[in-house]
């Protein structure tokens, strides 16, 4: 989740670890993810998959990429600081590897020295993610992408939980899905509000060229305060000090003016 659209790296990088066109059997299908945003400004995550495996696209497991990278205040780049807690296959630990790129972490699930079996594999990767949301009076906006993070693999079906806390409601939902495998007229999704939750999910397969994104605000009220500033001093320590040197220079400046015009009457009494 970010404040904008969250956009996952798989259009930059290789198909599980080969990089080659799917088998028909490589798909993803039973994709969940259960969003829980905090008070305190938290974001738990929890995603759900089951992946068909033939050895062509994906050969030792899937690989993630989640963008981290946000816009903080006067335009700075700050990261959502995104941790992955643990990962599961078929109810098992699984390995995995996290590597950070420039504004995106990847997740390179399973082990090097095993390659899986054809067959179908159930995934659960949960991680938190500190919060990134936009603020514009008293609302707070977000999006999800939900299919950006995974392999480019068609996804049968999907579907997306959001939950606020207790006595906050949505202000405002709305979706976009395409990519579709086959035409229809439908939008491709339903949703669902139920009190401090929605859910939305997807009436038609999609292609492993599609999109599936989810924009929705709520007021700020309650929540904790979300000054960016902190990231700032964290991410971008040479700010701060750049700001602090900048106020020592002008203290400097401020004494050195005052000393000289206290000395001035000085000079002028003893001219005289």
């Amino acid at each position: 989740m970010t404040a904008g659209r969250v956009r996952g790296q798989n259009d930059c990088t290789p198909i599980g670890d080969l990089g080659t066109h799917p088998h028909v059997h490589e798909r993803i299908r039973d994709l969940t993810m259960d969003v829980t945003l905090g008070r305190d400004g938290t974001v738990s995550t929890t995603q759900t998959f089951t992946l068909g495996v033939a050895g062509i696209a994906v050969r030792r497991g899937p690989l993630l990429n989640y963008l981290t990278a946000f816009q903080g205040p006067g335009g700075l780049i700050l990261l959502n600081e995104l941790h992955v807690e643990r990962v599961l296959k078929d109810g098992e630990p699984e390995p995995f590897r996290v590597e950070t790129g420039d504004g995106f972490v990847s997740i390179y699930i399973g082990s090097s020295e095993k390659v899986l079996e054809p067959g179908e594999y159930h995934y659960l990767v949960e991680y938190r993610s500190a919060s990134d949301w936009r603020q514009s009076g008293g609302t707070f906006s977000a999006a999800i992408d939900v299919s950006g993070p995974f392999p480019l693999l068609p996804i049968n079906d999907s579907t997306v939980h959001v939950r606020l806390p207790e006595g906050v409601g949505f202000t405002d939902l709305s979706c976009s899905v395409n990519g579709f495998e086959m035409g229809g007229t439908e939008p491709g999704y339903e949703s669902v509000f139920k009190g401090n939750e929605i859910i939305v999910k997807t009436t038609r397969a999609l292609s492993e060229n599609r999109n599936f994104f989810i924009n929705f605000t709520w007021p700020s009220g309650g929540f904790s305060d979300q000054s960016q500033w902190i990231k700032v001093m964290k991410q971008h320590p040479r700010i701060p000090l750049c700001a602090f040197s900048a106020v020592l220079l002008l203290w400097a400046l401020v004494t050195l003016l005052a000393r000289g015009l206290n000395r001035a009457p000085v000079a002028v009494r003893n001219a005289g």
